[in-house]
């Protein structure tokens, strides 16, 4: 069995969209917007869906940057497309998906204030994608594999466990 799914870095007058998140396991916490790819639909049709879903705007150009890849705690292969995206110009519709609270435009320092504050949603590729990109990415489209036992990406005070980052108390 085979999870896919995309997400989405999207960059406007240096700063980076991110979204927060309602679901109940999760509420309050900030993310790039993306999402699961549905059955029947395309990586195409997914990016277009889930970028009107939580972030109310079509894409003028998207470029593949990452794939990220791993076993999820239920066994499951993990793969997650993470594309640049530049928006149309135009209005965000005002619905956003029930999943999202909001989305909103922050700087990279707001952003590792946020993980730093364990305010961000720490699965296995949403986070890592989050501090691949505090730490900068290259140039080149890079596949990632993720494992366990790995150390917390952006050096931050989380431990990596259950395909998953946890704070560490301190």
């Amino acid at each position: 069995m085979v999870s896919i799914a995309v997400s989405f870095l999207i960059e406007e007058n240096g700063q980076v969209l991110v979204v927060e998140e309602s679901k109940p396991e999760i509420l309050g916490k900030w993310d790039f917007p993306g999402g699961r790819i549905e059955q029947g639909e395309t990586l195409e049709q997914a990016v277009e869906r889930e970028l009107k879903e939580e972030v109310g705007m079509k894409a003028e150009s998207t470029q593949l940057i990452r794939v990220y890849e791993g076993i999820r705690d239920d066994g499951i292969l993990g793969v997650r497309f993470q594309f640049r995206v530049k928006l149309k110009k135009g209005k965000q519709s005002e619905k956003l998906h029930e999943d999202i609270s909001s989305n909103r435009y922050i700087t990279r320092s707001e952003l590792q204030e946020l993980v730093d504050q364990h305010k961000v949603r720490a699965g296995l590729f949403h986070f890592t994608e989050i501090c691949d990109y505090l730490k900068g990415y290259p140039e080149q489209v890079e596949i990632v594999e993720l494992k366990d036992n790995r150390e917390c990406p952006c050096g931050s005070n989380y431990k990596y466990k259950n395909c998953h980052f946890e704070p560490l108390l301190v």
